[in-house]
């Protein structure tokens, strides 16, 4: 997918299916799929790429799609860990995509199969409510399923090592970030309760460098992070004091014009 904020459907179709050339519509397939839910407003189905392209052909003046939620869904997906839940795919009754182009995209992109469920016989007017709840963030995700009270700190600080790993990284996943959470839990936990908590020296990536830290060296690393995150105290020539200092002048401006411009 194009790391852009937004794409019209066709370019986004286009997007994924550059590279797929062989993915050969379903349209038997969709047909069948109306006629099998005709009796019934929901059922659980398996789609696969070439049904997800039909039903996108079936797309009616849905909202431009997102390709960081597209790529999210894709990882997840080529991951095996794409889960059914009450969301999926929404169908009008004449015959239209209402609901699911995101999830529809991510399914041709990741050139795999996946359940979900596909509701029938939307009204017209039911397009006006799909969507206006705000998407889950993974920081909330995280809350829900694994208890994380600082859920949304610590996906920044997840992203973060991405980066100190050279890994540029657009888009992470529910199930990437509850991998890293996963791996780096001790140091985690730790940083959380004695890491930096003032601005600019608990900005992400200053973080994430020190939790990878802690991850390798363990308590051996812990006073010099600890004087970092106090800042009192330290001897000239202090390592810590050398972050602090270098932290601050290279990044307080930053945090400043970020006060300024709210």
């Amino acid at each position: 997918m194009l790391a852009v904020a937004e794409l019209p459907i066709d370019a986004a179709v286009a997007s994924v299916t550059t590279r797929r050339a062989s993915v050969v519509p379903d349209e038997a397939g969709a047909e069948s799929l109306f006629r099998a839910i005709e009796g019934s407003e929901a059922v659980m189905q398996d789609i696969s790429p070439a049904l997800a392209l039909a039903l996108l052909r079936r797309n009616q003046n849905n909202r431009t799609v997102t390709p960081y939620m597209v790529e999210s869904f894709r990882r997840d997906m080529v991951a095996g860990a794409w889960r059914v839940n009450n969301q999926g795919i929404g169908l009008g009754r004449d015959g239209g995509l209402y609901d699911g182009q995101h999830r529809l995209l991510a399914v041709v992109a990741a050139e795999v199969t996946v359940r979900m469920l596909v509701v029938r016989c939307l009204d017209e007017s039911s397009r006006a409510t799909i969507d206006m709840g705000r998407a889950r963030r993974i920081g909330d995700v995280l809350r829900m399923l694994d208890g994380e009270e600082s859920g949304t700190r610590v996906v920044t600080w997840v992203r973060a090592l991405e980066l100190v790993h050279g890994r540029k990284i657009v888009v992470m996943s529910t199930h990437a970030a509850r991998t890293e959470v996963r791996r780096y839990r001790r140091s985690i936990d730790w940083m959380l309760a004695n890491g930096p908590r003032n601005r600019p020296y608990n900005r992400a990536l200053v973080v994430a460098a020190l939790l990878y830290a802690h991850h390798v060296l363990g308590e051996t690393i812990e006073p010099f992070i600890e004087g970092y995150a106090r800042g009192a105290g330290l001897a000239p020539g202090s390592p810590a004091l050398a972050l602090r200092t270098f932290v601050g002048e290279r990044l307080r401006p930053t945090v400043e014009r970020d006060r300024g411009s709210r």
